[in-house]
């Protein structure tokens, strides 16, 4: 199952949420024998992000 694990330093809206996950759906479905259906998701936004 893949999954995908985002850490932002915004706050994003349900909205906002609700696009990108539509958006990685899409772009899971390039690999072979993978799903929208089988990608998990996790967004932590407003996280103290240091380079």
């Amino acid at each position: 199952m893949p999954f995908i694990n985002s850490r932002i330093s915004v706050t994003m809206t349900e909205q906002q949420k609700e696009s990108l996950k539509e958006q990685l759906g899409e772009a899971i479905s390039i690999i072979p024998g993978k799903s929208e259906q089988w990608l998990m998701l996790e967004f932590a936004d407003n996280c103290d992000l240091y380079f």
